[in-house]
């Protein structure tokens, strides 16, 4: 809003009417919360038995603006032959927020397992995309190994989300098999 002072409010004698004062609001396009401010009359002059009662008011801004869409990318990576890699998975906002926007994350086996040691599986987890922010990255470990076993792939879940509409909220973690495939003879 666009602050105001030294204005003058004016009654005309023997007048029991009311009078306004218009604060200019500056509209924007971040969903936040609503949002307050005081106006506070001060310096009454008067003759008579004139008392001013009550001299502040509250001015409410009410929020117009959409929930941004919260959704997640599926990504894929080459396991590798040994060690690890990090599979970095991007969760993101379609506008920024002027609120923070919360979550959890988990991983769910699909064709890869955290139990046959292919990935290191996340527990539900919660997150934070900042205010004035439109993403963040998940990383989660992936194993290298040697075997021939084709490609293999997992999700990661998200739930719980506030501040957001879900949109996309399961990515695909596609784990791409580099190892030969033995022949026979």
């Amino acid at each position: 809003f666009t602050a105001i002072s030294g204005g003058t409010v004016t009654f005309a004698p023997d007048s029991t009417s009311s009078q306004s004062v218009n604060v200019a609001i500056t509209n924007d396009a971040l969903d936040e919360n609503d949002e307050t401010y005081t106006l506070t009359l001060s310096g009454l002059t008067a003759t008579g038995a004139v008392t001013l009662a009550g001299p502040t008011a509250t001015g409410t801004i009410v929020d117009d603006d959409p929930t941004p869409t919260l959704s997640v990318t599926s990504q894929s990576l080459a396991e590798g032959n040994a060690g690890t890699s990090t599979m970095s998975f991007v969760v993101s906002l379609d506008a920024v927020s002027g609120r923070a926007v919360s979550f959890n994350a988990a991983t769910a086996d699909g064709t890869a397992t955290s139990g046959d040691n292919d990935y290191v599986a996340l527990p539900s987890t919660p997150f934070t995309i900042a205010a004035g922010s439109t993403s963040l990255t998940i990383p989660i470990t992936i194993n290298g190994d040697t075997p021939y076993e084709g490609d293999e792939s997992f999700s990661l879940n998200l739930t719980g989300v506030s501040n957001a509409t879900p949109a996309s909220i399961s990515g695909v973690g596609t784990i791409l098999d580099d190892d030969q495939q033995p022949t026979t003879t």
